[in-house]
């Protein structure tokens, strides 16, 4: 689990990774309960690596301000939240609200998707351009 940032989030969401950002404090029964049962477990570790994903953790146990304002941003007064951001669409964030189920994360991970990586994205999109170029020179 990556300590959240807002530079290090910015920064892997540029890099085109996918981030599962969770929300939690040590005084939150529900936040522990999902952490149990549906976050730091087996087929959650497995589907973040096969999609290259990153798990970051917002600890709110001192109730750090950085912290609330990034919940406000999602339109969250309380925890737990889960926000996946899916790296090929960072701006549209999946939001899990309160108690999840080990499905309901592993479904919300499929759907974000696989980390992209952004120079590949690049090269292959100037790539495809080439042809056409070529073909209306002639």
């Amino acid at each position: 689990w990556e300590p959240y940032s807002e530079a290090k989030l910015a920064e892997l969401q540029q890099q085109g990774r996918t981030v599962m950002l969770d929300f939690t404090a040590k005084w939150c029964v529900n936040c522990i309960a999902n952490t149990n049962f549906a976050l730091d477990t087996e087929p959650t570790r497995q589907l973040l690596e096969e999609l290259n994903a990153v798990a970051m953790l917002a600890d709110w146990t001192d109730q750090d301000e950085r912290i609330r304002r990034k919940l406000e941003e999602l339109e969250s007064q309380s925890i737990p939240l889960l926000a996946i951001y899916p790296g090929g669409n960072p701006d549209q964030p999946i939001i899990l609200r309160d108690l999840v189920s080990q499905d309901t994360v592993l479904d919300a991970l499929r759907q974000a998707g696989s980390s992209v990586n952004v120079a590949t994205i690049a090269t292959k999109s100037q790539q495809d351009m080439i042809p056409e170029v070529a073909s209306t020179t002639r």
